[in-house]
């Protein structure tokens, strides 16, 4: 990962005030959901790059909230653009989009995110969750485990656990012998 993409003590202090300045205007009755996107883009010139993302999530989770989901896609848009290898935006969006009920559009965002960050335990299980319940999704869910098999930095202390839930799941889909490979 490029070391300006890296959070400092410092630009992690800037982006808390920054939330904590979003959080303020939210509370403010005469703020409405435009009025704080406003003031944030203001704010934004002020904190280095590196946290741009960050407030874009924040911006993003604000627009879902208020059932602004054209807005928070673009955010998200954005989020994934500036930061790919932070899984933090593709559950985020794929989550958005799994709660309008585009499932395929969902599944598909958790993918690109695993393509980037394929020893992510979060977007796996997430990967997982979407799976079940599409058809072929057990295949798929095999697949996402070989391509982790393969993976050189795929040791155990950072895979046991996308292990531990592709065994669920093959249990949850009655292939005991499976379940028992995995674990």
């Amino acid at each position: 990962m490029c070391n300006d993409l890296l959070d400092s003590p410092n630009s992690k202090q800037k982006f808390k005030n920054i939330s904590k300045d979003i959080k303020e205007l939210e509370k403010s009755p005469s703020c409405g959901f435009y009025d704080i996107v406003l003031q944030t883009f203001k704010l934004i010139k002020s904190v280095p790059q590196k946290i741009h993302w960050r407030i874009y999530l924040e911006l993003a989770d604000l627009a879902k909230r208020e059932s602004k989901f054209g807005f928070a896609g673009s955010m998200f848009k954005i989020v994934v653009s500036i930061q790919p290898y932070a899984y933090q935006g593709w559950l985020e969006y794929s989550k958005m989009e799994e709660e309008c009920g585009n499932y395929e559009q969902s599944r598909k965002i958790i993918q690109m995110g695993l393509k980037l960050n394929p020893l992510s335990e979060n977007l796996f299980t997430k990967a997982v969750k979407l799976e079940d319940r599409a058809p072929n999704g057990t295949a798929r869910v095999r697949e996402m485990v070989e391509r982790i098999r393969a993976n050189r930095e795929a040791t155990i202390d950072k895979t046991w656990r996308i292990y531990l839930e592709a065994a669920l799941f093959e249990g949850r889909m009655g292939n005991r012998k499976e379940a028992r490979a995995l674990f």
